[in-house]
């Protein structure tokens, strides 16, 4: 057990060693310039890490931008208490939204994968097709919904329920 502490302990100190003497190699190589002809001006041009430009529109893309893995764990985490915990889909996707997600594609996959998890521990009656489509309709437009319900076919553990719910919503129609 002992040495096992031994061996990490080693190996953090060698790489903090091997951190703290890239450092020191960088301040060296900074001084020297990259450029063969230093006589020549160049030019220097913004660079954005989002799309964009400078007249305010990579504020714009930030709604695209995914929040991370902590997001989709947290996610994640709070689909599986909501189920043990027996939470009406509904009221979960209300929570997902008021939460400050964006009802994107990924989000709403998640949430449709906990409707069929919470079938399957409380009935089908409690959340049938029709439910679904009812619920989706509240927080998808009525533009994008069809949409997104074509676009679970290509996921194998919705393909069936993507089915069925564009039956139901052609009916509607």
């Amino acid at each position: 057990m002992h040495l096992s502490y031994a061996v990490l302990l080693t190996l953090i100190i060698l790489l903090v060693k091997s951190v703290t003497a890239q450092v020191d190699l960088d301040n060296e190589i900074s001084g020297i310039t990259r450029q063969t002809d230093t006589r020549e001006k160049v030019a220097s041009s913004v660079r954005f890490l989002r799309g964009g430009d400078t007249k305010d529109g990579a504020g714009n893309e930030v709604d695209n931008e995914e929040k991370g893995l902590v997001g989709d764990v947290a996610i994640k985490l709070g689909l599986k208490l909501s189920l043990k915990m027996n939470r009406e889909p509904l009221h979960v996707l209300q929570h997902l939204q008021d939460s400050g997600n964006l009802m994107s594609e990924k989000i709403l996959f998640a949430w449709l994968k906990y409707v069929l998890n919470y079938r399957q521990k409380m009935g089908y009656f409690m959340a049938d097709d029709a439910y679904i489509v009812g619920t989706l309709e509240k927080f998808v437009s009525a533009e994008k919904l069809p949409a997104l319900l074509k676009s679970m076919e290509k996921n194998s553990k919705l393909r069936t329920l993507g089915k069925n719910l564009q039956e139901i919503l052609a009916s509607k129609a």
